[in-house]
């Protein structure tokens, strides 16, 4: 990390990124040919490390290239706001706070696994615990995020 006057390394402030944040933006890549999708997303920790769950259509582009490709990476922010930031014309920045990863992306197959994944989506996206259906659990993918690094960094005020 370039500024690691940013960098944040405390787990609790992690963490309340994490859950604040809602959307997850998901790289991929397949013979070189990117491809970036915005996902609501779960996630739970043990012991320091984070593992993240998404959701999806049972096939797609997506499913396509996890398939050939099981390396990705994301991206979650928190209090995005654009601030001026100086005296010139262009000078502006902005305040956020923000955690990117690099890791290993999965399709899961397990029933348990796959109930976990959606029911921490659920939680993290409205608060809530859900009775989710057999309908819901056949129709639906769930993708795990399994980071192999990860960083937060936030500029405040």
């Amino acid at each position: 990390m370039r500024r690691k006057d940013r960098e944040i390394t405390d787990l609790s402030e992690i963490r309340e990124i994490l859950e604040e944040g809602k959307v997850l933006r998901l790289a991929l890549s397949i013979c070189d040919r990117p491809y970036i999708v915005p996902l609501f997303y779960g996630f739970e920790e043990k012991d320091g490390n984070f593992v993240f769950y998404m959701h999806s259509a049972k096939e797609g582009k997506k499913l396509d290239y996890i398939s050939s490709n099981s390396q990705g990476a994301i991206e979650i922010e928190k209090g995005f706001k654009i601030i001026k930031d100086g005296e010139g014309d262009c000078s502006y920045s902005a305040l956020f706070s923000s955690v990117v990863g690099e890791g290993r992306i999965e399709i899961l197959e397990d029933e348990e696994e796959r109930e976990k994944g959606i029911n921490l989506m659920m939680k993290n996206l409205t608060g809530k615990d859900f009775a989710l259906t057999s309908t819901l659990l056949k129709n639906t993918a769930v993708l795990k995020f399994t980071p192999l690094s990860l960083t937060a960094k936030a500029r405040k005020v």
